[in-house]
């Protein structure tokens, strides 16, 4: 499987190095873009009248050259199938399909399994429930998923995992359990569009709403303009244009579980309501569209626009000291640079491994990044204090923790000086103070001091109650242990930079 991940990665940086001539000549056109990401779950597959909602959408959008992202869920897929609906499978090669779980909200949904589990627990189960359901997707489609978002809010660490398996670039949905100060990110190694700041939508009950919605996406895109592009994220769920309830909600809520014989439509809206949805929908992109310069985007397009150009580069060891300073002067943190932004993660493994050849007296060769990016510790860390060691044990250490890099494609949770431990940001700190002490003549410290390091990236993931809010959770759900879990992932968080923003610095 990593021999795969080496490969995809390869061919994937290939790609974005093909496309960044192209992109870079439709930038200096435009310094300040905006892109309009376009995306709809594709999720019920009891009422067939969502089936003829989601012809329309697909339809219209084709006509009007806007092309959308369909996150569709596995049995949806089959139903289509099964329903013989070639016409939605025929529109939709003109769209883009990702993926959006098998089952949806049948009982257990993601968050709820993954929760009692561990990082490697939870991404092999999360394979065995959801995997046959992008198989068959792909299959009845034809089209290779470009991206995957969770149901509801039923969010979980562990899926970005099995993404990169599935050589799933991209995650695209709305929620708060991980964001970066309203931008693209990216987190273990995947593109993630995920509480943006411009993230709207016109409700669909005619002339009102479609007003205030003008109002809010002129605003966001003024915003965009001067702040130097960026994209505007638009979400619907086909079903919403002819249910007055969603149809899992109906059935699955408070962590209900019917069995399938006893499944109920949910309640439709009048034929002058469907109209009126459908009307409202099409005059907000036709007004979008009388933007100048607006570009509708799909998720399989968004790794051109959002490339991560740490992948292309080679550090000198210039840039490695200019990296140790960094980490001295703002700790354990992501850093951005005007081309290219480096995780804490991808900082630890450039400093370690800068640091072998200096303990080991080698020349400094340009260092790059591991493909694909490692990840971040997956057990608990260890209580933090401060430590001594001395010189030799800190070079046995750090040959160590190089190896393990090599072989787990992760970063430590615990690393060990003999019989003491630190943790990794410990680690971290002490690596990047070591590599600057030795600059510009080697020295040979009587001994290394270990002290306790913040990680300034986990603050970006939230643990309270109201990351759970969806219907379908249990009463009183919580997942403390899973989102303690997404803060050691928060090792790999960095600002997702913009082509745009990138080329010709």
């Amino acid at each position: 499987m990593r021999i795969g991940h080496t490969v995809f990665f390869s061919v994937f940086l290939l790609v974005v190095s093909i496309l960044l001539s192209g992109t870079s000549v439709a930038a200096k056109g435009d310094s300040s873009p905006v892109y309009v990401i376009l995306w709809f779950d594709t999720e019920d597959f009891i009422l067939p009248e969502s089936d003829d909602a989601l012809l329309r959408i697909a339809t219209f959008l084709a006509e009007e050259s806007a092309p959308a992202t369909f996150k569709i869920v596995g049995e949806k897929a089959r139903v289509l199938k099964e329903r013989d609906r070639k016409d939605i499978l025929t529109i939709l090669k003109r769209h883009d399909v990702g993926y959006h779980t098998n089952f949806h909200s049948v009982q257990p949904t993601p968050a709820l399994y993954l929760s009692p589990l561990g990082w490697e627990e939870g991404v092999a189960e999360f394979q065995r429930r959801e995997y046959p359901g992008l198989v068959d997707l792909q299959r009845i489609t034809g089209r290779p998923a470009s991206c995957y978002g969770q149901p509801g809010s039923s969010w979980g660490p562990q899926q970005y995992g099995a993404l990169r398996s599935w050589r799933i670039p991209v995650y695209l949905d709305d929620g708060s359990h991980v964001s970066l100060d309203g931008r693209p990110f990216w987190y273990d190694g995947i593109l993630t569009f995920y509480s943006l700041t411009h993230t709207i939508r016109t409700e669909l009950g005619g002339s009102n709403d479609l007003e205030h919605a003008k109002a809010e996406f002129q605003e966001a895109h003024r915003e965009l303009k001067e702040s130097g592009g960026g994209v505007i994220s638009i979400y619907y769920h086909p079903c919403e244009f002819v249910h007055a309830e969603f149809w899992d909600g109906v059935n699955f809520s408070e962590g209900a579980n019917p069995p399938r014989s006893t499944w109920k439509k949910p309640p439709v809206k009048s034929a002058e309501e469907v109209e009126t949805a459908h009307t409202t929908f099409e005059d907000y992109i036709r007004f979008i569209k009388s933007f100048p310069k607006i570009r509708f985007k799909t998720a399989r397009m968004l790794p051109a626009l959002y490339p991560d150009l740490a992948l292309l580069r080679s550090f000198s060891e210039a840039e490695l000291l200019e990296i140790a300073r960094a980490v001295e002067s703002r700790g354990v943190n992501y850093q951005e640079q005007q081309r290219f932004s480096l995780s804490a993660s991808e900082i630890f493994s450039l400093l370690t491994r800068f640091a072998e050849t200096k303990l080991a007296d080698e020349p400094a060769t340009p260092l790059q990044l591991e493909r694909p990016p490692i990840l971040g510790p997956i057990n608990l860390q260890p209580a933090q204090r401060v430590i001594g060691t001395s010189l030799n044990q800190y070079e046995r250490t750090v040959q160590d923790v190089v190896r393990f890099m090599k072989s787990e494609e992760r970063i430590p949770g615990t690393i060990w000086l003999g019989s003491q431990v630190v943790s990794p940001e410990s680690f971290l700190v002490t690596t990047a103070r070591y590599v600057l002490d030795t600059q510009p003549d080697p020295g040979n410290p009587a001994e290394i001091l270990f002290e306790p390091a913040e990680l300034r990236p986990a603050k970006h993931v939230k643990n309270d109650k109201s990351i759970w809010d969806w219907v379908i959770f249990p009463p009183n759900f919580e997942a403390p242990e899973m989102m303690e879990l997404a803060k050691r992932q928060s090792w790999t968080l960095k600002p997702a930079l913009p082509i745009w923003q990138t080329v010709g610095k």
